[in-house]
């Protein structure tokens, strides 16, 4: 015969037994995460670039471990180097006694990024006029980005762009530094013996840019890359 109440309490104590054997999650010492704060940023300093933000988050300890206090700085190791998304730590006291424990947590690094003011068509030359700055999470930039104060003046876009959008490499090229029938100054050689002639551009080019020009001393056509404005260099 069924007996329901029998069979619920054997449940009812089952569970509970169960329960007691899963770690629950505890709060981590203030000292300590303070000091992990300190390690992980530390450790972002050289990385980071002057107006980037750093926020660090710890997930909650699954440790039932009960921790005592350090006698001496705690000890943080990383196996990996410390970027931006998650990470894990290993905390090590050896004394007064020896624990440990393995911290995780994730990091954001947010920075002033170049984004469009309002939407632009391709081919608009970029100016203060039509681009911004804008905080911005720069690991989920996967397609990269442009620091505020990069020199972007003069850049055109590529193909349209949307407004409040995070402008990229692949969005933008540099400004035209030789235009097709410009007389410029080709350069070859090496820094002990380089050798400089006169010639004629065949067509427009931005820096590093493989262009066609024409030596107007010889004649010859060749391919050289655009240096800066009026400047390119053949060869390597």
């Amino acid at each position: 015969m069924f007996n329901g109440s029998s069979t619920l309490g054997k449940v009812s104590l089952f569970l509970l037994a169960w329960l007691t054997h899963i770690p629950l999650a505890t709060a981590l010492p203030g000292p300590l995460l303070e000091q992990a704060r300190e390690y992980v940023q530390s450790s972002l300093a050289v990385a980071l670039q002057p107006g980037d933000r750093v926020e660090i988050q710890f997930a909650p300890s699954h440790s039932r471990l009960q921790l005592s206090p350090c006698g001496e700085p705690l000890r943080f190791e990383s196996t990996r180097a410390l970027d931006p998304g998650r990470f894990s730590l290993k905390v090590d006291c050896r004394y007064p006694k020896h624990w440990s424990l393995r911290l995780n947590g994730e990091i954001e690094v947010f920075a002033p990024v170049l984004v469009s003011r309002h939407a632009l068509p391709r081919g608009t030359r970029l100016g203060a006029g039509n681009t911004q700055v804008r905080e911005e999470a720069i690991s989920r930039l996967r397609a990269g980005f442009f620091r505020a104060g990069q020199p972007t003046e003069g850049y055109e876009t590529l193909r349209a762009v949307r407004q409040g959008q995070v402008l990229t490499p692949r969005d933008l090229a540099p400004p035209l530094a030789v235009l097709q029938g410009d007389k410029v100054t080709i350069t070859a050689g090496s820094d002990s013996l380089e050798i400089r002639t006169e010639g004629i551009a065949l067509e427009d080019g931005r820096r590093q840019q493989q262009i066609r020009v024409r030596n107007s001393g010889s004649g010859k056509v060749i391919r050289a890359r655009v240096v800066s404005s009026g400047l390119v260099r053949a060869g390597p």
